[in-house]
Parts: C-alpha cells; structure tokens; sequence
C-alpha cells in the first residue's frame, strides 16, 4: 500500500518510477508457479514509465527458472534448469498507457487504477485482487479479469 501510494499521482516517488529504467520481479511460489502473476502484473501496469520490464530469477530476466533441490543438480553439482512455461498472461496486449500515472481511488482508499488503451488496470491491495483488461479468467466483472 505505501509503495503503490509512493509511486502514483501526488506520491514521492512517481518521477522515479516515470523517469528512470525499472525491473519489477514477479513472485515466484516456488520453481513451477508464480504466487501472485496478476496482481504483479497489475502492479507494473500501474507504476511503470516508458522504460520497464518485468521478469523474475535473480536478475529478474532468468529463465527456464533455477531449480534449487538437491536432488535436481546433476554430477556437477550444477543447477538443472526446470522446465516452467511462459505464462500466457506476460503475452497479453494492454496498449499504451492513457493516464500519465496511476492513482488511489478517493472513494475506495487502498485501490489504484490507471487508464490503458485497452480498458482500465486496478489493484485492490485491501482485497489483494487485481483487474486486468482483456484476460481470460474464470471470474469476471463486466469486461474485466478479477484475479
């Protein structure tokens, strides 16, 4: 909450995230899943500028991801790389921005929303649930993914 306030509009922060390169990392929940794919995606649409990408690993850019079990790693003793496949949601096409930054919603304290070309990114970080234009889910609230 403090962080998306520090980096939208009025924040202390949102000419570092709208002028500077930044790498935003997804969370891994461990070497076959991401814990929360949509709400960091969510998150990068909202702060970033023109400049970001988004990834994961030690850098954040690794892939296939690292696997770290002892009984994964070869004769060497080297990692083994483990299969995990791209999610399709890092291919998803969301536009360009519309609004210059992300901002808190002041009827509902705690959501930030951000315009894009292709409908509106939110994330509710009281409810920790993101809405994301354009994506296939199960649940759905109009147009909109709600994760």
């Amino acid at each position: 909450l403090l962080q998306m306030r520090a980096a939208c509009a009025g924040g202390p922060e949102v000419k570092q995230w709208q002028e500077q390169a930044n790498l935003v990392g997804l969370k891994l929940g461990g070497t076959e899943a991401f814990a929360q794919l949509q709400q960091d995606v969510a998150f990068f649409l909202l702060v970033r500028g023109p400049f970001a990408w988004l990834g994961w690993g030690e850098w954040g850019m690794c892939w296939p991801l690292p696997s770290r079990s002892r009984a994964d790693q070869d004769t060497a003793g080297d990692d083994v790389a483990t299969p995990v496949p791209r999610p399709p949601l890092l291919d998803t096409e969301f536009g360009h921005p519309v609004d210059k930054t992300c901002w808190e919603r002041p009827d509902e304290p705690g959501v930030f929303a951000r315009k894009w070309s292709v409908g509106d990114v939110e994330l509710d970080c009281n409810a920790f649930r993101a809405v994301l234009p354009g994506v296939t889910a199960p649940a759905m609230r109009g147009s909109h993914v709600v994760v």
